[in-house]
């Protein structure tokens, strides 16, 4: 037997609210999250947006540029190096 759950869904200003009300507190995110009913992870991903920093989606291909680009870097360091 299964059991159908249902998503919750924010608006854009209660995840704002929360996102200053982590920066604003000087409290834990955990601590922040609990009292606000939401997982932790939810609040973390909020936060990125609103501080300007691009988060990329678990779908995106960011993570292997990035890779790449550490790969490629490294490359040109240890051979400016020898």
């Amino acid at each position: 037997m299964m059991t159908n759950k249902t998503r919750r869904s924010f608006t854009d200003d209660f995840k704002g609210e929360a996102v200053s009300l982590l920066a604003s507190s000087g409290r834990p995110l955990i601590q922040v999250a609990a009292g606000l009913g939401i997982q932790p992870s939810m609040l973390r991903n909020w936060r990125g947006p609103a501080d300007g920093v691009a988060r990329p989606s678990s779908g995106s291909t960011w993570g292997h540029c990035t890779k790449v680009n550490f790969a490629y870097a490294r490359a040109e360091s240890d051979q400016s190096g020898s």
